[in-house]
C-alpha cells in the first residue's frame, strides 16, 4: 500500500506543471512590458501610484506574504485582428484584484478575485479576469493586488478567442489531475477493503480530502458554489482548506513513519509538527488569517526539510519492522519521495 504515497509528489508535479503552462505566455503576448511597485501602507490612490518607480519583471511576480498593496503596470500592445483583450490574472486564492483602464474611466470600480462575486468575471474562466479595448496604440493599464495569502500573481492578455481555447486546455489540465487523484483513492480504497489496514484507511480519507483541496486550488469552488456561499465564506473556506490540507499531510506522515519503529526523537519531532500545526489552526479560528497562512506556508517549509532529513537519519534497510503491515518501501525510495517533495516546494 505504501507505494502509493507517490501519488502526493506526482499530483503536485502535475499541478504545478498545470498551473504554469496555464500562466505561459503565447508568441504572441499583447503585454509588453511588466513592472511593480509595493505601496507598504496599502493606502496609495491611483493618481499617487501613478507617480511612483516600478520595478520591471518578468512571468509570475512572487513578493511572499505581506499585507502591502502591489501594483502591477503593464504596457499593453494592440493585437491584429481584435478589438478587445482579456486579461487574465491568478492563481484564483488572490483575495482583491482591482483595474485602473485610463480608457474606461466611468467612475465605476472594476474589481475580481477571491472575495468578489464570481459574476464578477468579465470573461467567464475559473481564473480572475477583466475585458479591455485593444485601443489603436500602445498604451498602459494597471492592477491593484491584495491578498492574505502568498503573493503570486500571473497577468496574461489574450484576445477573446486565443482566450478561450487558452481556458479549454487549462480545464482538460485540471480535470485531469483531478482525476489522477481519484483514480489512486479508488485502487487504495479498493485494497483497503480487502485488509483494512489503518494506514490505508487513513491515505483514502486524505485523498479524499485533496480531491476537494486540489478542486479548489483550481477555482472549481467559486463556480459550484457562487449561489450558495457569499465570497466571504468562500474565501475563508479556502484557508480551512489549506490549513486543512496541512494538517491532514503532516498527521498521514506521522502514522507513515510510525511503521518503520522510529526511535523516540522522531516522534517527538513529528509532534511538534502536529502542535505547530494546531496553533495555525488556533489562529486561523480567532480571525487571523494573515498569520495563520503564513505560519502554515512556514511549517510546509519547515516540515518537508525536516521529513527528508529524518527519513535519511533513522530508517535503515536491514532494521525497519512493520507494526501493521508486512512490507515497507526501502529507505532509498522513502528518501525519494521526501526529495521530490522539497524539489517541488523549491520550484514552486
Amino acid at each position: 500500500m505504501h507505494k502509493f504515497s507517490w501519488v502526493s509528489a506526482f499530483r503536485w508535479l502535475l499541478a504545478l506543471g498545470t498551473v504554469f503552462w496555464v500562466f505561459s505566455a503565447s508568441a504572441r503576448e499583447p503585454i509588453v512590458d511588466r513592472a511593480y511597485w509595493q505601496d507598504e501602507s496599502a493606502q496609495a490612490t491611483y493618481a499617487q501610484a501613478k507617480t511612483q518607480t516600478y520595478q520591471t519583471y518578468d512571468g509570475v511576480l512572487s513578493r511572499g506574504y505581506t499585507a502591502a498593496a502591489i501594483w502591477i503596470r503593464l504596457r499593453v500592445m494592440p493585437p491584429v485582428g481584435s478589438e478587445t483583450l482579456v486579461l487574465r490574472v491568478g492563481p484564483v486564492y488572490l483575495d482583491e484584484i482591482q483595474l485602473f483602464d485610463p480608457l474606461f474611466d466611468k467612475g465605476l470600480p472594476r474589481k475580481t478575485g477571491d472575495t468578489a462575486h464570481f459574476e464578477n468575471n468579465e470573461f467567464k474562466s475559473l481564473a480572475h479576469t477583466f475585458v479591455i479595448p485593444a485601443g489603436q496604440e500602445p498604451r498602459t493599464v494597471w492592477l491593484r493586488v491584495r491578498t492574505n495569502s502568498t503573493t503570486l500573481i500571473g497577468v496574461d492578455a489574450f484576445t477573446p478567442q486565443e482566450m478561450a481555447e487558452r481556458e479549454f486546455h487549462a480545464q482538460l489540465g485540471y480535470f485531469a489531475v483531478l482525476a489522477l487523484v481519484a483514480m489512486f483513492m479508488i485502487v487504495v480504497f479498493i485494497s483497503w477493503l480487502n485488509d483494512r489496514d489503518a494506514l490505508s484507511g487513513f491515505f483514502v480519507v486524505r485523498q479524499l480530502y485533496y480531491l476537494f483541496y486540489t478542486a479548489s486550488l483550481f477555482g472549481l469552488h467559486r463556480y459550484a458554489l457562487a449561489g450558495v456561499a457569499d465570497p466571504a465564506a468562500l474565501d475563508m473556506l479556502y484557508s480551512w482548506m489549506v490549513v486543512g490540507a496541512t494538517a491532514m499531510s503532516f498527521g498521514f506522515e506521522y502514522k507513515f513513519l510510525n511503521e518503520y519503529s522510529p526511535p523516540p526523537w522522531v516522534r517527538v519531532v513529528m509532534k511538534g509538527l502536529l502542535a505547530w500545526s494546531a496553533v495555525v489552526v488556533g489562529l486561523l479560528l480567532t480571525g487571523h488569517v494573515f498569520q495563520a497562512l503564513k505560519f502554515n506556508m512556514l511549517l510546509n517549509t519547515v516540515g518537508v526539510i525536516t521529513l527528508l532529513v529524518m527519513s535519511l537519519i533513522f530508517i535503515e534497510d536491514g532494521q525497519s519492522t512493520a507494526r501493521s503491515t508486512a512490507a515497507l518501501l526501502r529507505k532509498k525510495f522513502v528518501v525519494g519521495y521526501y526529495l521530490i517533495v522539497n524539489l517541488v516546494l523549491v520550484f514552486s
